[in-house]
This record gives structure tokens, C-alpha cells and sequence, in this order.
């Protein structure tokens, strides 16, 4: 094939291609997703001449499949995992006619299940468990006249669609049985096997349908489809950048599923990460994706993506650049990952134990980003997880917690210009922080990038606007109390929100333009407090004053929880819940200005 558009050709020359390793899929391929629905549908759509897209393939070269993991088509699908992954392809012969997939994956992988292989999914109301909930089926075609289908749930009329022909999956008794009652169930993959025209009647005869002119144009049709007619109609890509078919293939996907870079860039990795240190095979992939989801498991409840973790394995093997390019992905940094990779799965565990260990979760933690540089810290100090306990730690802790906290309230910190931040936030660590956590030299680094953690009066007020709900408010609410009590988890409000609707307000005699801004006022912070999660449960929907008369009988003891919560004086009367509402906000105002190093606004005289 030369570049550009190509003749259309046979279905049955195509898939001797994918048998024959001639037709690959490149790594940054996902799996197979068309159920068993979308394959029929593809071959109906064929039977009766319907265009079924346009095919993209990528001429490679003998470097690019020496320098680059490709797999081969699943031909025998079967839902249970691992069985429904692509195969990895090891050594392949060297060909100057080789292509991989860039577009028309799943309708190529159909092709090869419906011509060659076999489709298994579990049967409904059955257990997972259960071997018989599992048959293996392959795609038939009824040479019957196409009839009423008690299997489709609406008619022509009801669809505005019709279908020409019925291909379904069966189990071959099945279909023996169902011809025992009429049907013409033909096993598709037959029709590989009949090239030439002498074939056919011998195959029409055994099967009794010689005499039987629908079924005989069935056949023939499905004979045209396969080995006659023009099928499938690639244009070449030749370019061996992997870059610019990366962007290729995102370009032509995206109208599917999303995809990342730092996923493709994964994908193309595996060429170099094939065994672990001890020369067992290993699927890069799949160690990521394990990793993943240990990172995220339920008692943590984050959802860090496989680009932190990439993004990770460079900076913490101190790559010279931490950009997802194909480069920094190339076989000897991936070596470098794979020795390096049982330190980054222990510091990006560690630093995500510490995370959560100040009540963030995928809910309150806005910038998944800020998990690098907590593991190249805690690599760079060789730090274990009794670092996460020790008293000796306990103010290092507060130290990392303070700077967390305002890293993420800080508008604009994890987001452009964040390759440059972490090389530099990773200098900062290795030249300062052999014996703490170096929040100075790091602030300095951060403003030198203009990443300054600098709050003023105007930001101060801004985060007082901050809501219910809100990503950033556990973070704010986490910086106001103490930094010594990670128990405190719950954002609860202090008048229960149960009371603010429109409904409650007028019975209560507010206003009508007081009750809008009232009921706006109750989701703010003034209103918000932390607890811990028997503070929670105990308060319910109580007012204030009920509440702590009834958890703190004791007077010394209601007096520290007002303290501590800077609640000042609380009664169970909404009208007075606009005079508290100020009061707090004032209170809180000046923690957080102490926190954040603000200098209080100068009175107006």
C-alpha cells in the first residue's frame, strides 16, 4: 500500500492481515467495548451495502515495531477479565507491509469475533460464579426469509428502522435446536471456508437449502460481503513520529471516550517495561492500574488519575523534565521507573496516607497535583510511615498540613506552569529540606514562579463567600481549627439548614427581601463549623444552644467547645441568626488573617 486513500478491499484478505500479524493494534488502543448488539448491527449494515466508516491505519516501520509494544485483535472474546484484554505481541517478524490501527478498532475486532472467533458474556440472572452462566457463542445468520423477531422489543413502526438480516449470537446446540423449529441458522466463520462457487453448492446441498432461493441469495450475499466486494477502505498514515500519531489519534477518537496523553503516553511505555528487576514479565500497565486503585481505595476515597502517578514517576526518579512527551517516556527512563518502582508506590502511598490523614478526599481536594511533591519529600528524607505517628514529627506534620491548606485555597497554584513549579518545588526539597519540611525556601521558589501563597484583606473576604459544598471549604474550615486534631472531618452548619426555605422564613415573619440573602447567609462559612463524627451524630439538625446544653452538660466544658468552634454566644432564635451570622464572620475573619499572615484592615475614621 502507498500513503494516502486506498482501494477498498475484502473483508477475508483483511482478516488473513490480522491473522498473519500483517494488521497490529498500537498500545495506545483501549479495549474492546461493542457488545454483541453493535457486532450483528455492523454485519446487517454490510449485508445491505450501508457505508460503515472510514478506516485510519499507520504504516510501520521494522524500528518503530522494535522500539514499540503492539498487540493483536481479540478473537475469542470472553467478558471475564483478564480474558478480554488484546494480546501482547512478542517478537514479530520484520515486514515492510506492517499497519497499525488508528481508527476502526472495534469494528475490525468485531469482524475478526464474527468471522473467527466466538463471543462470551454472562447470561442474565445468573451468578459470576456460576461456569454455566458463561457459554461460549458465535455469530450465526438465519438463511431464512427475515420474518417478525420475538427477540426484538419494537416494530418498524415503532423504530423507524428495519433489519435485513438476522445475525445472532448462539452456542451450536442452540442453533440446532432452533433449526429443529424452522430456523436457518448458518455459523457465520463457514464462509471463509467457501471460496469458490463449487464450494457453495456442495455447502447448500449438505445443508438442505439447494433448492431454497431465499436462502441461496442469503449465502451468495454474505459470500459478496466477505470475499468479493470492498470492504473496508483505509487511508495510510506513514509519518513514524509517535507524537503526531498520538495527536492523530486523539484528533479521530474524539468524539468517544476522552483520552489523556499521559494514558497514551503509558501505552507506549510498556515497550521498554516488559519485566520486573528480577526478569518476571510484567504489563506496565497493569501495575499502574493496580497501583491506582490502592491509591484510591474506599477508607481513602481519592480518585488520583494514572497521570499523577506518571507524572510522579519522573519526579521522583528526578527526571530532567516532568512533561508528559514521548521522550521522557523513552525505554531507558522507563528502566529508571522500574527500578525505581517499589520507593515510588511506598512515598506516593505515604503521602497519600498523610492527605488523608487531614481529612482530604477526592470530594475536598481540589488539586490532585499537590501528592508530588509530599512523596519527593518523604523520599528525599527516606521517610516510613511512623513518620505519620511520631510525636518527633508532630510539628513537621503541621508544617507540610499549613502549606497543603493554602496551596489549595490559593487560586491558580496546581494549574498552567505546572511542569516548571514541581522541578523547582523538588529543587527547594532536596537543597532545604534534609531535616524538615522547607515551607520558607518552597514559598520563595513558588513566588519566583509567580505561584506566591500571599493572601490579602480582598482574599480574606473572599474565602468567607466560600459555600457548603464546595470543594474548598473543608480546606478553609481545616486551616481555622487547630491543626493538632485530624478528627474533625464533618462540615456541619451551625443553625441546622433545615430552617432556611423560603416556606419557613415567611411563617416566621422575616421580611421578603431579608429571607433571599438570610437563606444564602445560612451556606456560608460563618455558618459552617468542623466535626468530629460524634459531634456530628449527637448534633443532628439541633439548634446551637440545644445542642451543647444537651452534649455539655458542663458548663467549664460548653465554654471550650464555644471556644473552639468561635461561636461566642448562641441561642435556638433564627431572628437573632443574622447578628450571630456577623459576629462570627468577624471572628473567623481575624483567624484567618493570623493564618494566612494578613495584617487586619486599618479602621475607617
Amino acid at each position: 500500500m502507498h500513503e494516502g486513500f486506498q482501494p477498498a478491499r475484502a473483508i477475508a484478505h483483511v482478516l488473513k492481515d490480522i491473522e498473519h500479524q500483517q494488521l497490529v493494534l498500537p498500545a495506545i488502543q483501549r479495549e474492546f467495548v461493542w457488545n454483541d448488539t453493535k457486532i450483528c448491527s455492523l454485519f446487517d449494515s454490510m449485508m445491505r451495502g450501508y457505508p460503515i466508516g472510514g478506516f485510519l491505519f499507520w504504516r510501520v516501520s521494522d524500528e518503530t515495531v522494535r522500539s514499540h509494544a503492539f498487540y493483536g485483535f481479540i478473537r475469542e472474546y470472553d467478558q471475564r477479565p483478564p480474558n478480554n484484554v488484546c494480546p501482547r505481541l512478542g517478537e514479530i517478524a520484520l515486514s515492510d507491509s506492517r499497519f497499525a490501527i488508528l481508527d476502526g478498532q472495534q469494528r475490525l475486532t468485531s469482524l475478526n469475533i464474527g468471522l473467527r472467533g466466538s463471543h462470551t458474556v454472562k447470561l442474565p440472572n445468573k451468578r459470576w460464579e456460576n461456569p454455566d452462566a458463561f457459554p461460549k457463542r458465535h455469530l450465526y445468520l438465519d438463511l431464512r426469509p427475515k420474518g417478525p423477531d420475538p427477540e426484538e422489543s419494537g416494530s418498524e413502526e415503532e423504530t423507524g428502522e428495519t433489519e435485513g438480516y438476522a445475525f445472532r449470537f448462539r452456542t451450536p446446540a442452540q442453533a440446532e435446536a432452533e433449526n429443529q423449529d424452522g430456523h436457518r441458522w448458518m455459523r457465520v466463520s463457514d464462509i471463509l471456508g467457501l471460496t469458490e462457487m463449487s464450494q457453495i453448492l456442495t455447502y447448500a446441498a449438505n445443508k438442505g437449502i439447494g433448492n431454497d432461493a431465499d436462502a441461496m441469495r442469503t449465502l451468495g450475499r454474505l459470500y459478496e460481503i466477505v470475499h468479493v466486494h470492498g470492504t473496508i477502505s483505509p487511508f495510510i498514515e506513514p509519518v513514524q513520529s509517535i507524537d503526531r500519531v498520538m495527536n492523530i489519534f486523539i484528533r479521530v477518537n474524539a468524539q468517544g471516550e476522552p483520552l489523556s496523553f499521559a494514558d497514551l503516553l503509558l501505552s507506549q511505555a510498556t515497550a521498554a517495561w516488559t519485566t520486573n528487576e528480577g526478569g518476571e514479565p510484567v504489563d506496565a500497565r497493569e501495575e499502574i492500574r493496580s497501583f491506582n486503585e490502592h491509591l484510591n481505595r474506599a477508607d481513602r476515597r481519592f480518585d488520583f488519575k494514572r497521570d499523577q502517578i506518571m507524572k510522579s514517576c519522573l519526579v521522583l526518579t528526578d527526571a530532567g523534565s516532568v512533561r508528559f512527551q514521548i521522550e521522557n517516556y523513552g525505554r531507558d527512563q522507563m528502566l529508571r521507573i522500574r527500578a525505581a518502582w517499589p520507593e515510588i508506590k511506598r512515598y506516593l502511598d505515604l503521602a497519600a496516607a498523610l492527605l488523608e490523614q487531614f481529612g482530604l478526599t477526592a470530594v475536598n481536594l481540589n488539586a490532585r497535583s499537590v501528592i508530588h511533591p509530599l512523596a519527593y519529600y518523604f523520599k528525599h528524607r527516606q521517610l516510613d510511615a511512623s513518620y505519620l505517628t511520631a510525636k518527633g514529627s508532630e510539628g513537621d506534620r503541621e508544617q507540610v498540613r499549613y502549606w497543603v491548606l493554602r496551596s489549595l485555597l490559593r487560586q491558580g497554584i496546581w494549574g498552567s506552569g505546572l511542569d516548571t513549579l514541581l522541578t523547582r518545588l523538588r529543587t527547594a526539597i532536596k537543597e532545604h529540606g534534609s531535616d524538615g519540611f522547607p515551607v520558607a525556601e518552597i514559598e520563595r521558589t513558588m513566588g519566583e514562579v509567580g505561584k506566591s501563597l500571599a493572601f490579602d484583606e480582598e482574599a480574606v473576604q473572599g474565602l468567607l463567600k466560600i459555600r457548603y459544598g464546595e470543594r474548598n471549604c473543608f480546606p478553609l474550615l481545616s486551616l481555622i481549627y487547630p491543626g493538632n486534631d485530624t478528627s474533625r472531618r464533618h462540615v456541619d452548619h451551625v443553625y441546622p439548614q433545615t430552617v432556611f426555605t423560603r416556606a419557613k422564613l415567611e411563617k416566621l415573619g422575616f421580611p421578603p427581601e431579608r429571607i433571599a440573602a438570610v437563606i444564602s447567609m445560612a451556606q456560608e462559612i460563618p455558618n459552617l463549623q468542623l466535626m468530629t463524627p460524634a459531634e456530628n451524630e449527637s448534633k443532628g439538625g439541633q439548634f446551637p444552644a440545644a445542642w451543647l446544653a444537651a452534649a455539655f452538660p458542663d458548663e467549664h466544658d460548653r465554654a471550650a467547645i464555644r471556644a473552639l468552634h468561635h461561636l461566642g454566644d448562641v441561642d435556638d432564635n433564627v431572628d437573632t441568626f443574622e447578628d450571630f451570622f456577623e459576629r462570627r464572620r468577624e471572628k473567623l475573619a481575624a483567624v484567618i488573617r493570623s493564618r494566612l499572615g494578613v495584617s487586619p484592615p486599618t479602621p475607617v475614621s
